[in-house]
């Protein structure tokens, strides 16, 4: 299990995601390209590129508002909030298992279908930017954006794992508190 508690602020930055290094040199490129005098025809493709890797990989992006995340335990209550996790954490394994091959099989249907799924879970507990990748990945599907989807596929996989990862410790602390 990650160490990323529900009071932890997990990143997805470009130095932790997956290709890091190749993130990191692509942002530290488009961050000098920005700054030279280039020809009026390049600037327009430079702050488009930049604008994708803010999407992808936004400066502020803790894996969970907490604000939400624990307006949620506390609307659902002390008795019901174990099972309310569990249940997520179970939808949650359900719709990611078919994502990627979706993707590979250029399913949009089914990656519609399964993103769909995805937006209301991670909306619902504040992991913001894995709702941004989400609607990114849906928007992918309906444009049948074959090399966008497995752009994105990596990045949302692993907020994926990252947010099961903090509801099982979430679990466990409740757990832990109600034996005492």
């Amino acid at each position: 299990m990650a160490d990323h508690g529900p009071h932890d602020d997990a990143r997805l930055t470009p130095d932790r995601a997956p290709n890091a290094g190749a993130a990191q040199s692509l942002a530290a490129c488009l961050s000098m390209l920005s700054k030279l005098d280039l020809p009026d025809a390049a600037r327009p493709l430079i702050q488009r590129a930049e604008r994708l890797m803010r999407e992808l990989f936004p400066p502020d992006n803790g894996l969970v508002d907490q604000t939400t995340f624990v307006g949620l335990l506390e609307l659902a209550g002390p008795d019901i909030a174990p099972e309310m996790l569990a249940q997520l954490t179970e939808d949650l394994r359900m719709q990611e298992n078919g994502l990627p091959d979706a993707i590979a099989a250029r399913d949009w249907a089914a990656v519609r279908s399964r993103t769909h799924v995805l937006l209301a879970l991670a909306g619902s507990v504040g992991a913001n930017a894995l709702y941004r990748r989400l609607r990114m990945l849906n928007h992918a599907a309906h444009a049948a954006d074959a090399g966008k989807a497995e752009l994105l596929n990596d990045a949302v996989m692993r907020d994926l794992v990252l947010l099961r990862d903090f509801i099982a410790e979430a679990r466990l602390q409740l757990a832990t508190k109600r034996q005492t």
